[in-house]
């Protein structure tokens, strides 16, 4: 599990640094949080958030796993306080595609 730390975009152009996704990626929740995957030439990425609680005894579901194509991007989001654990604060994001070339960052927009 890597813990992603929220890039701000600034007037001034702020860079965003990209890392290796992992099989489950954490970051803190907010409004204006999205989670950005970014494919390479020979990878997919399969992304879907965990919806951790109950709802009337019921487990909530996790969100539906989306397909992000070879030399693809995709924004998930906004990633709010309502998915985030209750344990830990963070919102989990899954991916059981290709890791191998595939890159995220969390951002706040």
């Amino acid at each position: 599990m890597a813990a992603l730390p929220v890039f701000a975009p600034n007037i001034i152009g702020t860079g965003f640094t990209y890392q290796a996704s992992s099989a489950s990626d954490t970051c803190a929740p907010g409004d204006g949080i999205y989670y950005h995957v970014v494919t390479g030439a020979t990878n997919t990425a399969i992304i879907s958030i965990v919806v951790p609680g109950t709802l009337y005894g019921v487990a909530r579901p996790d969100t539906t796993p989306v397909t992000v194509p070879i030399n693809s991007n995709r924004h998930f989001g906004p990633l709010i306080g309502d998915v985030a654990d209750p344990t830990t604060g963070l919102v989990t994001i899954l991916n059981t595609g290709t890791l191998a070339g595939t890159t995220c960052a969390a951002l706040q927009m």
